[in-house]
């Protein structure tokens, strides 16, 4: 962020907050990384357009990037009340349906407004299957559209939008689990389960403790 010059149209945020008001990047070493609001306001300050923050708790952040008597930090910003988790599918669609308003030169408000309809009308996570309870909303009133509504990106073309990571992957990430089945490697599946079956009958050693 520091380096990257112009800056960025739009800066994407999916993660995780903290109800203190911080959002927590991934450090070096694969640990989490707290930034702060003001943290946060150095970094974006003059080099990004529209700040998303796909978080639990973001709010408390992007509120205090808009204060009353200053000078907003961004000139917009949406975010999630974040006081209840919200489901991934509801980030997604919301997030889909708002790129694609912009691309097509939409407003942000309008993007917005039809980014909530989206994830309004879904059968999964819309107001229908998630309806309003007495301590928690159903997902598409949980978004919240900051600053200037009226903002638009005219020299992007639908299609010609770039999307990338800031910085390449750390070394440093978890092994995610996948439902996908092994193909082709009959035989390393076999060995592996070999090397996991336990001694029988004293005739032979473990041959291996970890794999």
């Amino acid at each position: 962020l520091l380096y990257a010059e112009p800056g960025f149209d739009v800066l994407h945020f999916i993660g995780h907050g903290g109800q203190a008001g911080v959002l927590y990047f991934e450090d070096g070493s694969g640990g989490a990384r707290r930034v702060k609001t003001d943290e946060l306001a150095r970094l974006v300050r003059g080099r990004v357009v529209l700040l998303v923050t796909m978080a639990c708790f973001s709010e408390k952040i992007v509120e205090r990037l808009f204060p009353e008597d200053d000078e907003p930090v961004v000139p917009a910003a949406v975010c999630i009340d974040g006081g209840h988790p919200i489901a991934a599918r509801a980030a997604e669609f919301f997030s889909g349906s708002l790129y694609s308003g912009l691309a097509q030169g939409r407003t942000l408000k309008r993007s917005f407004d039809d980014a909530l309809d989206a994830v309004r009308m879904d059968d999964v996570v819309g107001e229908q299957a998630m309806p309003d309870m007495d301590d928690k909303p159903t997902p598409w009133r949980r978004f919240i559209l900051k600053g200037d509504g009226e903002l638009s990106f005219p020299n992007v073309s639908a299609g010609s939008a770039r999307i990338e990571e800031i910085i390449k992957r750390s070394p440093h990430t978890k092994i995610t689990r996948t439902d996908e089945l092994f193909v082709g490697r009959n035989i390393e599946m076999a060995a592996l389960a070999e090397l996991l079956e336990p001694p029988q009958f004293g005739l032979r050693e473990q041959k291996a403790r970890i794999i």
